[in-house]
């Protein structure tokens, strides 16, 4: 093989290992995206989904009770209900979020809070009669926090689509690079092998003058 054939092939060869090494690191970036898509699906949306859920089941025990007329639910169980919902809602606002979701989030701890300073009247034990209004308002603020709960479900499962999508697509990508390494592989060792076949020009005169 004359110096040019293997100048030509150390070209050829340094080319092709260059083009597989860029397009690993591009599969390596789509594994990345894959991995941090399933993982914010599961911190940010699944496990959200698991304090949207309590959120509900808080607000369902003051429905039940207001439906009951039970009344000493909000001077025994109440507080320590209100207490575990704030906690969860600071844990929620630590996860990321969207912007309309950070709006409905902070409009849903706002109407909380009124709804905790309207409980107090049903509560107070100075009254002895129940005050109808802030019973009848109770209710409707309660209905209004459980849209805000459905909203921010609905939220969730957009997000968790979106993420999906783009695991999808990553994973998709990183197939597409997998064919072309493998093409790439096969023609390099095709350009390689000619190369080696080929008569130098040495060779050729050779031929050439018998």
């Amino acid at each position: 093989m004359s110096w040019a054939s293997k100048g030509l092939c150390t070209v050829v060869f340094l080319t092709s290992l260059a083009l597989v090494y860029a397009m690993s690191e591009t599969n390596l970036n789509s594994f990345n995206s894959v991995k941090d898509s399933i993982e914010e699906i599961y911190e940010d949306r699944l496990v959200v989904n698991g304090m949207i859920y309590e959120l509900a089941g808080f607000l369902h025990k003051k429905e039940v009770a207001l439906a009951a007329q039970n009344y000493a639910f909000f001077t025994s169980e109440n507080e320590k209900v209100n207490k575990q919902a704030f906690a969860i809602i600071s844990a929620f606002k630590k996860t990321y979020l969207t912007d309309f979701e950070a709006f409905t989030l902070n409009h849903f701890e706002t109407s909380f809070t009124e709804l905790v300073a309207l409980e107090k009247e049903v509560s107070s034990p100075d009254k002895k009669t129940v005050d109808t209004a802030a019973i009848a308002t109770l209710q409707l603020e309660l209905k209004e926090l459980n849209k805000d709960l459905d909203k921010l479900s609905d939220i969730q499962l957009a997000e968790g689509r979106n993420k999906l999508a783009v695991s999808k697509k990553a994973t998709e990508s990183m197939g597409t690079y997998r064919s072309l390494e493998k093409y790439f592989l096969i023609i390099t060792a095709v350009l390689i092998f000619i190369i080696i076949l080929l008569p130098s020009s040495k060779e050729k005169d050779e031929f050439v003058s018998e």
